[in-house]
């Protein structure tokens, strides 16, 4: 069914028709049912989302002069308008004012009767600009100065019914402008004799069309969060009050955090392009007083609250605050509904539901705050007429899933031309998600793609599953749009990942890895060393050419339950790929202890020359995704992946560097550790350490003075540099070329210091934190399986604190992994649990 036709105007190149429809905005007034909740000043001037840009409508009418919407006037045949209107009630001046210049501007101004007078007088900046009027049918009008810059139009003393168009004046105006001033006077009433013959002075102001030269909507905006190719296409969705990746295509749901401040989080509108996702409570004890729009930033992984109070941006909320409302975030804006009804009550007085256009900069700066789109939410005797499940934008179309109790509705409306349709839906209406390529989703418990008219694809329906999986009594409260979730790269030079969309990729999970870091990336960084990542699941930095070449020590951690493949390549031909025959695997069973695992390669081809670099990548994935050796790109859904830039070592018997650490030590001092075989006389290390990885110092140089099959060294770094430090060993044979091991990182945080005590813990323990100034951060707990079993937010102040760590006393005796994230600083530890 189709509520509202736009009115189309005819555009010159470089302008777009767009149009201002009452049927699908609300007029804020101080009386009925907006009495206490908006207040003068919000009445008095109101803001409309044009297009992509605005109109300003400032007036003098106040209290009951200003009528709001109104369906009242039905005579429209030849107006300018259809439908819902404005109306005002006796003299004043309405001055409407557009953010950026529009011509072939058309409205229509009703029943202007009983000696009133309008003047109409249009601006570009301040030169005054011609305006034509037109009367229809056998009007009761008189126009004066047409097509001047002084029109205006009288009526007689007639008093006219609101079913007829003899009181009613089209308005064109062809020329360039950026406002409108209508000055209304000599208005007549008439309070005695029949009621059909009395006049309270009301006009009606219609729809207002124009051609505007704002930018358009952008187009497949969603495109930003387009996964890798063989990724899932996830959107977001919460339950209770915890936020889940869904991926589309099969259900599965995937936990990314909580908000331990409440039990349910509603109104989610995600930010693909600056990763922040913005939400609101719901179901709180307080929901009059709870205005408030919370922020998760994904780069950080913190949650603060974004905007205090919504009424500071002009924007009223009613009984129930910003609660049972929608939200979607695109091209820039947050749009946030703010729901009209009132449970439980049949006393709203014609009020709507409306979206607020809330522009956010990408330093989280608000613009200009605009209406979006209104619908009735009049509560009737037999239940509300709208509620929203949720709202979804894209390319300019706001797409209302309306589950009210009279019967639920799916209504589109085109922020460009002003038209709104609405569609009876044969599926039950919940939530609405959007997926990087524009497809609108019905996401409740289970999730469908939408047709765009009355059904969704029944063939695609999707039971929802989560991981962990859901509470037994869970709420979905909301869902939200396209989101790539941060990732694992590989750092080698763009050649070795040739399609920019098939990278080698990895999403990160706690219980399968190389060494004992990973890497959470948006997007790959490119490092010409390939020394862009905490890679450290190699511990050997160089490559032996003996006829083969016999890879020791590659550190995995795979404990997910089942067997796991590592695969690794040399780029032995140094033609900048990694290919097939380059490649060697072997299968990592699970274990609860971090394993060396051997790779071999048997009579590789090569024509790498003694002492030259190559490239090496190595990856680890689940068994079940069957990682080869022809898969040196490309995604996978668990593991990691780690490049190095490599020497070859040409020695028939040579020195070998077994093993090259870092690890922090206690008083925020750094451990360096190294173990060498078959060590040469006068070989020497020379130790370094740098703070950007390029310029380097020199903290330690060791001679060898006689030969022996193994040499241990440990130096301690007493005064680490704030951030993060470089370390890396220079090694210096007789008679050869030096060397240089893989680059280890320590990063230290201004004397920041964390721990958990006690540990073992018997039921509680607590944080101890001693950090420079107040940050947020998040507490998560995993068990052996790699299960997540408690999660929890931290607002740390600034020194020394110690905060309670509410442990689930279903935890059994066992060994827990704790992850800590604090800002860009990221902890871990082993917490034990006594019985």
């Amino acid at each position: 069914m189709v509520i509202s036709l736009p009115a189309v105007a005819q555009c010159p190149s470089g302008y777009t028709s767009a149009q201002l429809n009452w049927d699908a905005m609300d007029f804020l007034k101080t009386g009925g049912g907006y009495a206490t909740y908006v207040t003068a000043g919000m009445a008095k001037t109101q803001n409309f989302a044009f297009g992509t840009g605005k109109i300003n409508i400032d007036h003098t009418y106040t209290g009951t002069n200003n009528g709001g919407i109104s369906t009242a006037h039905t005579g429209e045949l030849g107006a300018n308008g259809t439908g819902a209107d404005v109306l005002f009630l006796g003299n004043g001046t309405i001055t409407i004012t557009f953010s950026n210049a529009v011509r072939n501007t058309r409205f229509a101004i009703a029943d202007i009767d009983r000696s009133q007078r309008v003047s109409i007088q249009a601006y570009n900046g301040l030169l005054p600009v011609n305006v034509a009027l037109s009367t229809l049918s056998t009007s009761i009008l008189t126009v004066t100065a047409n097509n001047t810059a002084l029109a205006r139009v009288d009526a007689n003393t007639t008093v006219l019914a609101n079913n007829v168009t003899t009181g009613t004046v089209n308005v064109s105006i062809t020329a360039e402008i950026t406002s409108i001033v209508l000055t209304v006077s000599n208005t007549g009433t008439v309070t005695s004799g029949s009621t059909s013959g009395q006049e309270n002075g009301g006009f009606f102001l219609s729809d207002i069309s124009a051609c505007t030269n704002t930018p358009a909507f952008t187009t497949n905006y969603y495109q930003v969060a387009k996964p890798f190719t063989g990724q899932p296409g996830y959107v977001l969705m919460s339950a209770n009050n915890m936020v889940y990746q869904v991926d589309v295509a099969t259900g599965n749901a995937k936990f990314i955090f909580a908000d331990a401040s409440n039990n349910n989080i509603n109104s989610m509108g995600y930010d693909p392009v600056n990763r922040i996702l913005y939400y609101t409570y719901s179901l709180t004890s307080s929901p009059s007083t709870d205005k408030k729009v919370m922020k998760y930033d994904f780069n950080t992984g913190t949650i603060s609250t974004f905007i205090p109070d919504v009424n500071t941006l002009g924007i009223p909320t009613y009984q129930i605050g910003i609660e049972s409302g929608a939200a979607s975030f695109y091209d820039g804006a947050l749009y946030l509904g703010i729901e009209g009804y009132v449970p439980n009550t049949t006393s709203v007085a014609g009020r709507k539901s409306i979206v607020w256009r809330i522009p956010i900069s990408s330093t989280g700066v608000i613009g200009d705050v605009v209406q979006a789109y209104g619908i009735p939410s009049d509560q009737t005797g037999t239940g509300q007429i709208h509620d929203w499940g949720d709202i979804g934008v894209n390319n300019g179309v706001i797409y209302d899933f309306d589950v009210s109790q009279n019967g639920s509705n799916v209504l589109h409306y085109n922020m460009q031309t002003g038209g709104l349709t609405s569609y009876n839906p044969t599926f039950t209406v919940n939530q609405t998600g959007i997926d990087y390529n524009g497809q609108i989703y019905n996401v409740g418990t289970t999730v469908s793609p939408y047709t765009g008219t009355t059904s969704v694809n029944t063939a695609a329906v999707r039971t929802i599953v989560g991981n962990p999986a859901f509470p037994a009594s869970v709420s979905i409260g909301d869902a939200s749009e396209a989101f790539r979730p941060k990732a694992d790269f590989g750092d080698a030079p763009a050649s070795y990942d040739p399609d920019p969309n098939a990278p080698a990729v990895h999403e990160v999970t706690a219980t399968l890895r190389l060494g004992a870091a990973t890497t959470d990336e948006w997007d790959k960084i490119t490092s010409a060393l390939g020394d862009g990542d905490a890679d450290d699941g190699l511990p050997t930095p160089t490559i032996v050419m003996n006829n083969s070449n016999f890879l020791t020590n590659v550190n995995v951690y795979n404990n997910t339950g089942a067997p796991a493949t590592v695969a690794a390549w040399v780029d032995f031909n140094s033609n900048g790929i990694f290919e097939a025959g380059e490649g060697a695997t072997a299968t990592v069973p699970s274990s609860a202890s971090v394993q060396a695992v051997d790779l071999f390669w048997a009579s590789p081809s090569n024509n790498l020359l003694p002492y030259s670099y190559t490239f090496m990548r190595i990856r680890v994935t689940s068994a079940a995704n069957n990682l080869t050796t022809a898969k040196a790109t490309g995604f996978f859904a668990d593991g990691e992946v780690e490049d190095y830039r490599v020497q070859v070592n040409a020695y028939s018997l040579p020195s070998d560097l077994l093993r090259f650490d870092a690890q922090k030590a206690p008083q925020r001092r750094g451990r360096i550790s190294w173990d060498v075989a078959d060590e040469v006389p006068g070989s020497v290390y020379t130790l370094q350490r740098s703070t950007d990885g390029r310029t380097w110092t020199e903290l330690q140089r060791q001679a060898v003075a006689a030969p022996r099959s193994l040499g241990k060294y440990t130096y301690t770094d007493m005064r680490p540099e704030p951030g993060v430090n470089h370390y890396r060993l220079r090694i210096a044979r007789p008679g050869g070329q030096a060397q240089q091991s893989t680059v280890r990182r320590l990063q230290f945080d201004s004397e920041a210091r964390i721990t958990l005590a006690p540990n073992p813990a018997a039921g509680a323990t607590q944080l101890l934190a001693a950090i420079p100034k107040a940050a947020s951060g998040t507490l998560t707990l995993y068990a052996a399986s790699g299960a997540l079993v408690h999660a929890q937010v931290l607002r740390l102040p600034g020194g020394n604190s110690a905060t309670p760590v509410a442990l689930p006393t279903t935890l059994t005796a066992g060994t827990y992994l704790v992850e800590i994230r604090i800002g860009d600083l990221r902890y871990t530890d082993r917490l034990q649990i006594r019985k």
